[in-house]
């Protein structure tokens, strides 16, 4: 069974309490449940994971990468200024799906900038918890694709 990653950046655990009119109303495990669903309908296994942190998240990729055969991730505020989290999701040989709830495009200007969606094999901004479920379709085609 193949396994892939769903990775939320900062303050993505506040999912449900945190700007419902960009983020809505359901909690990150809420989320994660129907992710993990969705995955496991598709005949994978799905592996979904936190932090605040920047260091723990490149940390946790480098961890996995040898055996997930793709991710899903939200980097939140890191898109616009990590160019380390960039350089790490440059360094994958696995598609990577770049998600976010909001259409980052139409916000503030400083949110504009996206350092993390250039190593992006796409990117879904815009629906809400539904890009998720994209990003998985994404990776479907990814895998029966060859790509």
């Amino acid at each position: 069974m193949k396994k892939i990653a769903v990775i939320n950046g900062p303050n993505m655990n506040w999912l449900g309490e945190r700007d419902p009119e960009f983020y809505g109303r359901k909690n990150l495990a809420q989320l994660e449940a129907k992710i993990t669903e969705a995955g496991e309908k598709a005949g994978w296994r799905v592996i979904c994971y936190q932090s605040n942190s920047e260091g723990e998240l490149i940390n946790f990729i480098q961890e996995i990468s040898s055996e997930t055969a793709g991710f899903i991730i939200n980097p939140a505020a890191y898109t616009h200024y990590s160019l380390a989290l960039a350089d790490c999701l440059a360094s994958l040989k696995q598609p990577v799906i770049e998600v976010h709830f909001s259409n980052i495009a139409g916000r503030e200007k400083l949110r504009r900038k996206m350092l993390t969606s250039r190593e992006a094999d796409g990117v879904i901004m815009g629906l809400g918890e539904r890009g998720y479920l994209l990003a998985i379709e994404a990776l479907k085609l990814f895998f029966e694709e060859g790509n």
